[in-house]
């Protein structure tokens, strides 16, 4: 088995953070290992690598992943302790319960105006006619 694991996940309110991923032996005596980092892009979406928990030298142990939301929301972030099993693991569900940062959700366009994109989220641009 392998100790290095792709770890992917999105979350959407994020886009634009980044995430963090905390090595944490189970038992005691030796603190938490900051073992990789990486940022969430545009859609939400990341990819890191981390130590596979189940990995006979590394077990009993658990990963510590910190999300944080992009500036001026950089303050806005949510954690989860998740057990990583597998060569290659998708962690959207235990990330699922994150609460969306505070700001503007989505534009939604007027009279006479037009958004780029149409759906209004992400970087967007306003031109009024």
């Amino acid at each position: 088995m392998s100790q290095i694991a792709t770890v992917t996940g999105t979350v959407a309110a994020y886009a634009g953070g980044s995430i963090r991923a905390f090595f944490v032996p189970q038992g005691g005596g030796s603190p938490p290992v900051l073992q990789a980092s990486g940022n969430i892009n545009s859609s939400g979406v990341f990819s890191i690598t981390a130590w596979n928990n189940t990995d006979a030298t590394l077990a009993p142990s658990i990963t510590h992943f910190i999300i944080a939301a992009p500036s001026p929301n950089g303050s806005t972030t949510y954690a989860a302790d998740v057990l990583i099993t597998s060569s290659s693991q998708d962690i959207s569900t235990p990330l699922s319960g994150a609460p969306a940062p505070p700001g503007v959700t989505q534009i939604v366009a007027g009279t006479n105006v037009t958004l780029s994109p149409t759906g209004g989220t992400g970087v967007v641009t306003v031109n009024a006619s």
